[in-house]
This record gives C-alpha cells, sequence and structure tokens, in this order.
C-alpha cells in the first residue's frame, strides 16, 4: 500500500466544507484515499525509510495468546466407569469414536483463537498410575491427546485423535515387589506404595498443531483402562498460540 494521499488539501485562504473533511476522514475505498487506512490497512509501505517495528507499537494479545488449566487433587478412576469396555489389555478403547475414553478434569480445555495462527503450541504434565494386571493378566491405562473431541462430540467436521501423543502405564508397577523391607513390611504398605508418585508414569508432551483455524478448538488428555482403579495426577495443561 502506499502512502495515503487525501482527496482535498487547503490553503490558509480556503474554507473546507464538512463533507471534504469527512471524506479525508473516512472513505471506505479500496485505495488509501482518506485516514481510514489507520484502521487495521497500514502496512510496511506506510512506515518511514529506515523505521523499525518495535514490542512498543503492538497491543498486547495480537501476536500471541495463551491459556494454562490444572488440577491440585489426585482423580480416581474405578473400572466400572469405562462403560463395560473393558478387554484384555486395551482394545476397545483403542477406536477413536469409542465412549470409552474419558476426559481428565484440569488436563484439557475448550480454547477460542481469534485468528488462525501459524502455530498453536500444546503442552501438559500428568502422571498416573493402577493397581491391576499380573504376569499372564495384563492390564494397562492409556491417555491419549484428543483434537476436536471424537465422533457424536467434536465441534468440528474433521475430527480426530493424535495416535502418536498416547502413553502407557504398564501393570508391572503392580505386582512388582516393594524392595525395601525397612520400610514396606506389610502387605498394606506395600499397597499404599504403589499410588506413591515414585511408582507413577510421568508424562510431559507437546504437540505443534500448524495453522488451526480460526474459532473454537477442544484440545484434551483422556484416559481408558481395563485396571480395577487408576490414580491420575494432571499438574498443567497449556495452549500457546503464535500468530
Amino acid at each position: 500500500m502506499p502512502d495515503i494521499t487525501l482527496p482535498t488539501s487547503w490553503g490558509s485562504s480556503d474554507t473546507p466544507s464538512g463533507e471534504e473533511v469527512s471524506k479525508n476522514l473516512y472513505s471506505p475505498d479500496t485505495t488509501p484515499a482518506s485516514l481510514e487506512v489507520i484502521n487495521g490497512h497500514l502496512d510496511k509501505d506506510n512506515l518511514v525509510a529506515g523505521g523499525q517495528i518495535t514490542s512498543d507499537h503492538l497491543q498486547v494479545g495480537s501476536q500471541t495468546l495463551g491459556r494454562m488449566v490444572g488440577a491440585t487433587a489426585n482423580l480416581d478412576y474405578f473400572d466400572d466407569v469405562f462403560q463395560g469396555a473393558q478387554t484384555q489389555g486395551h482394545e476397545s478403547g483403542d477406536q477413536e469414536e469409542s465412549d470409552a475414553w474419558l476426559q481428565i478434569p484440569g488436563a484439557g480445555m475448550r480454547v477460542y483463537l481469534p485468528y488462525s495462527p501459524k502455530f498453536l503450541l500444546v503442552t501438559w504434565q500428568i502422571m498416573w498410575t493402577h493397581d491391576s494386571g499380573t504376569k499372564t493378566n495384563h492390564r494397562n491405562a492409556v491417555i491419549k491427546l484428543f483434537q476436536n473431541g471424537g465422533v457424536g462430540t467434536s465441534i468440528s467436521s474433521n475430527p480426530y485423535t493424535l495416535d502418536h501423543q498416547r502413553r502407557v502405564a504398564p501393570d508391572h508397577l503392580s505386582y512388582t515387589e516393594i524392595v525395601d523391607p525397612d520400610v514396606y513390611t506389610s502387605q498394606t504398605a506395600q499397597n499404599n506404595a504403589r499410588y506413591s508418585a515414585a511408582r507413577q508414569r510421568i508424562w510431559s508432551g507437546h504437540q505443534l498443531i500448524e495453522s488451526p483455524a480460526k474459532g473454537f478448538h477442544d484440545l484434551e488428555l483422556r484416559l481408558y483402562s481395563d485396571a480395577e482403579q487408576v490414580r491420575v495426577r494432571a499438574r498443567g495443561f497449556r495452549v500457546i498460540a503464535f500468530r
């Protein structure tokens, strides 16, 4: 866009009319012929030669935005909340459209993007473990990242899961004997120790989404398990957009 050329100029002896002044201030033309150009239409051609754009010239939130959620309490999931989808391992809950995948409070959000950013960065920290499984009867607790929900719950016409963003808390954490007899001398203590932070799967993950569309987006971690009890600690879930 070239420099602004006003349609009317005046000398010291001229008397401007209201219409002339109005057109100089505002005239919604495709060519830059009024000061209306300053309402979001300025570009590099309007910058003085050698001029620099610094952070002082940018409105807060015009180039980035961010949101964060988390939870402070432990979350316990029992096997009857997975709608009867339990099978050996996690095959039944491994389908994108399965309602067996449960949302985790503090590990997801709906975010509104006022523009389509170049990148959307999603990061999270979560811990989980469970109490079930043997060397011959395996049980797992699976957490996976979902974008825009799933079939039947999506706000997008193209919902999908991000299959590579998936982690499993295996059952060996539950049946492996705790080997410190000076501390864990009873079966009760052994059982309590299975839920300690030292014996949990910890996942600090991230996903970079390129050029997401303007509008609402659902991003969340979901859980599926065929264990009798799963304990989850959702410590933080963040979304950062870069324009």
